[in-house]
């Protein structure tokens, strides 16, 4: 492996490492300190720690990430954040779960999709359009419009008009909210209709 890939590597588990003593505050800060790195695994670590499937490894307190946290198992596989390879198996009474609340998941769910919007697959891109439907705001509102311009796949296209054409209906200005209507109109997805 490169040095500098190494270096980089070193610096993302240190910054996953921040995760073991953060309040649920700090953790969403975390978070966008490691979309700001541009590592590879930011969207694997986010969903880990999102599912429950971060964890502290007691005598040494490193971070991993755990393939499964089936409570059933009496071991839990650990992955090395930075890179996902497998490191060991460890007794799941070794290990301490990172803790999250329904606000810090809301958080995580939002930015997982706002950094999965820029992905290179369509159909990552296409889940990350859903699930920012959900919640639009203006910070929101403002990455659909400037993908908008530059998708070119016709299934995210539709997810994200469908996006914009909800919040026009919010807009002051009548013609802006009957084409806004007119966009909606025959659309299926559950969110339309609420």
């Amino acid at each position: 492996m490169p040095a500098a890939a190494e270096t980089g590597d070193d610096a993302f588990r240190a910054l996953v490492a921040e995760f073991a003593d953060a309040n649920f505050r700090a953790k969403e800060a975390l978070a966008e300190r490691m979309l700001a790195t541009g590592h590879p695994r930011v969207r694997d670590v986010l969903t880990a720690l999102l599912e429950d499937r971060l964890f502290e490894r007691e005598r040494d307190a490193r971070i991993f990430v755990v393939e499964s946290n089936d409570e059933r198992l009496t071991a839990f596989q650990l992955l090395d954040p930075a890179s996902l390879d497998p490191v060991e198996a460890v007794a799941a009474d070794l290990l301490r779960r990172i803790i999250t609340n329904n606000r810090l998941r809301r958080f995580l769910r939002g930015t997982i999709a706002r950094f999965s919007l820029s992905s290179a697959d369509p159909g990552v891109r296409l889940e990350a359009a859903r699930e920012l439907l959900r919640d639009l705001d203006e910070e929101t509102i403002d990455l659909l419009r400037r993908r908008a311009q530059v998708e070119t796949n016709p299934d995210v296209a539709y997810e994200l008009e469908t996006a914009l054409a909800l919040e026009a209906l919010d807009h002051g200005y009548p013609a802006v909210r009957v084409a806004a209507v007119e966009t909606l109109s025959g659309r299926l997805n559950p969110v339309v209709h609420n």
